[in-house]
């Protein structure tokens, strides 16, 4: 196949999958089954028994009273505070610190308080999203080398240096 209609391809290919990525973005929220954080922050009593699904950073860990406080953030940038009654442990001890970031499945009983059906740790401490991505880059670059070690770019395309 000629190099021009490779590269017309390509861009018709690239642009549909941009316009796709789009339009799920723009759909998102059209989708989603649960109140989002914005609209428990305008008007929780609207929502109370119902099931909620909240990501957001842990504040405090009651581990007396088996609760977790998180603060989830909404679109405007402000931020809503819950109260988990559950814990995920790891060997008794919390499986996150303050800072961590959860995502809690529950009933809301009232504006603030939820009952929990699941707690799903994301990130057990502010760093943990940190070596997400310095080891995301590594393997990136890595694959990359790789790559590059056994072809090379050409004019007339990727030719193999080994074997």
């Amino acid at each position: 196949m000629r190099l021009v209609i490779r590269g017309v391809l390509f861009v018709v290919l690239l642009v549909a999958l941009l316009g796709l990525g789009v339009h799920y973005a723009a759909t998102y929220d059209d989708r989603w089954t649960y109140p989002t954080e914005t609209e428990l922050e305008e008007s929780p009593e609207a929502h109370v028994g119902e099931d909620i699904l909240i990501f957001g950073v842990v504040t405090d860990i009651d581990t007396e009273a088996e609760e977790l406080t998180l603060e989830a953030e909404t679109d405007d940038g402000a931020t809503v505070e819950f109260v988990a009654d559950e814990i995920p442990t790891e060997d008794e001890t919390p499986a996150v610190e303050e800072g961590g970031f959860v995502q809690v499945y529950g009933t809301l009983e009232s504006a603030d308080e939820l009952t929990t059906t699941e707690t799903v740790v994301v990130n057990p401490d502010a760093l943990a999203e940190w070596y997400k991505l310095g080891v995301s880059g590594i393997g990136v670059l890595l694959a990359m080398a790789y790559f590059l070690y056994h072809w090379r770019p050409t004019t007339a395309g990727w030719e193999a240096k080994h074997g």
